[in-house]
């Protein structure tokens, strides 16, 4: 069987950058095994499988070139931006199935994307001691004005660290001690940021590791900055409820994620995470 794949550049940085995904449309007859090994052959860091059913029910699956994950951010905005570029989909509000939760995604009549992701759970502390090693800093470097290092789930478990500013683009993981204390602790990545030295309209930057699941670094991360922003909405809640995330610099692909927070009273209420995406390419894959 020949199986079309669409290669979508997902949380564009005015048309350049972005998270490469694959996204495969009617992937009702594929099994799991046909699945992975179109995502191997395919190599990107996550490809999106949209099946729909006889009732019109949306259900998306994701997976990286070596496993299923429930749930992948920016292979979501790629999945919707392409039901909507091929005409399948109209602007409006839809529901959708994944692995992790059933979610919804609104779509404008620009075009413009926006995600919901479950609701945060907070999921504890961790301590400076064993963080810092993992990628050759010292504590030092994360004592960011006494801000803790938290696990945060919005559909993955991701660990949230701050960096001091001037240092994200230094750190060096050890790819093997991440994975291994990933495996441990039952966290999928790990999630730096630092608070911007710059001028310009970017005020939080962050890089992300995931070699648990074959991602040693990735360039724009819905979930995790989807977590973070729930993060510093309870430390730092004067930055939110609007929230631009740049990810990527130290790759050469800077990407902006855009999250939005609603709250009921002090509970966080709602997640979305949106950005541009556009097309880079098309292929022919047999599964």
């Amino acid at each position: 069987m020949k199986v079309k794949v669409f290669l979508v550049d997902a949380f564009c940085l005015n048309g350049e950058g972005g998270n490469p995904a694959g996204v495969v449309l009617d992937a009702e007859s594929l099994d799991k095994e046909q699945m992975q090994a179109i995502a191997s052959q395919v190599g990107f860091s996550e490809t999106a499988f949209v099946s729909i059913d006889a009732k019109q029910s949306l259900t998306v699956r994701y997976f990286t070139p070596v496993s299923e994950v429930m749930f992948c951010g920016h292979a979501t905005l790629a999945a919707f931006f392409t039901l909507y570029s091929e005409r399948r989909i109209e602007p409006g509000t839809y529901q959708f199935s994944t692995q992790a939760d059933c979610l919804s995604v609104d779509i404008s009549e620009k075009g413009d994307i926006l995600v919901s992701y479950p609701a945060p759970k907070f999921l504890g502390q961790l301590p400076v001691e064993e963080i810092a090693p993992l990628f050759n800093l010292n504590p030092v470097d994360l004592d960011v004005d006494s801000l803790p290092i938290n696990i945060i789930s919005v559909g993955a478990n991701d660990v949230i660290v701050p960096v001091s500013s001037g240092m994200l683009d230094t750190v060096e993981p050890n790819l093997d001690a991440i994975n291994a204390y990933c495996q441990s602790h039952d966290v999928l990545a790990f999630h730096l940021f630092e608070f911007s030295i710059d001028d310009d309209q970017h005020t939080i930057h962050g890089r992300n590791f995931a070699p648990l699941v074959g991602i040693n670094e990735e360039c724009a991360t819905g979930t995790a900055n989807g977590a973070l922003a729930c993060y510093l909405a309870r430390e730092v809640p004067s930055l939110g409820p609007h929230y631009r995330f740049s990810q990527g610099r130290a790759m050469g692909r800077e990407s902006l994620i855009h999250v939005n927070l609603t709250f009921d009273d002090d509970r966080i209420d709602t997640v979305k995470v949106g950005g541009q995406a556009r097309f880079s390419g098309l292929r022919t894959l047999r599964a």
